[in-house]
Parts: C-alpha cells; sequence; structure tokens
C-alpha cells in the first residue's frame, strides 16, 4: 500500500513539472471561415473567434498560459547607417478550452492577431504555463 502511494504521488510530481515546462512549437489559428465559431468547445463553452483561447491536447482544460512569438525583421536605422536586426517579443494569456489541432496549439483567431497577421498561418512559438 505504501508503495503505491510513493508510486502514484512520484507520478502525479512528474506529470506537473512536465506540464509546466516551457515549451516551443508551432501555433495555428481557427474560428474563421472554418465552421468553428458558436460551437460547442470540449469545455462545454462556445467558440468565440476574438477570445483569448484556444485548443490543444498538451495541457489540462481551463490551464491559462503565455504565448510568446519573436517577431524578427531589419529595419533601416539612420543612427548607424545601415540595416540592423529588430527582435519583438509579442505575448497573450490564452485559456485552453478545447481540444485538437494538428500543431502545439491552435489559438483563437483573436488571440492569434495580437502575436501576427492571420496571413501567417503558422507561428512558432513558446508556450509557458501561467500560475
Amino acid at each position: 500500500m505504501t508503495k503505491k502511494l510513493i508510486t502514484l504521488t512520484i507520478i502525479i510530481l512528474l506529470a506537473s513539472a512536465i506540464c509546466s515546462a516551457e515549451r516551443i512549437g508551432s501555433a495555428s489559428y481557427y474560428g474563421i471561415g472554418d465552421g468553428f465559431a458558436g460551437k460547442r468547445t470540449s469545455d462545454g463553452s462556445r467558440m468565440n473567434p476574438n477570445a483569448f483561447t484556444c485548443a490543444s491536447w498538451h495541457y489540462p482544460l481551463g490551464t491559462k498560459l503565455e504565448i510568446i512569438y519573436r517577431h524578427k525583421f531589419y529595419a533601416w536605422s539612420s543612427r548607424h547607417g545601415k540595416k540592423v536586426k529588430v527582435i519583438i517579443d509579442k505575448k497573450v494569456i490564452v485559456k485552453v478550452n478545447d481540444r485538437g489541432g494538428l500543431h502545439l496549439l491552435d489559438l483563437s483567431a483573436g488571440a492569434f492577431k495580437k502575436l501576427a497577421p492571420l496571413s501567417r498561418g503558422v507561428i512558432k512559438v513558446r508556450v509557458r504555463r501561467v500560475k
């Protein structure tokens, strides 16, 4: 009995450590023009394309996540007289309310727009669990 309890405790601790780690992966969006808007999500709420929500197989429903997208581009610097690399980290907090997707996350269109234009389709993101 004691061994089973210890084993179960270790499994729970490992599972929570894995879920809390930062992950890097791809994210797409859904909710505009795909028929999902207004349909029920896995947690029972209606899919709102403008809400800051996401679908994921990797995180429990109700989990809040910080999504970070690193936007890199070159711009002309009059101060330096040449092109310089500009890096901007864009962040958004979303709630996991659905399951599915081929990527690490499927963001609602509203959350995706905060990070990148919808024309990008798929972006590389870092995901952190918010406590």
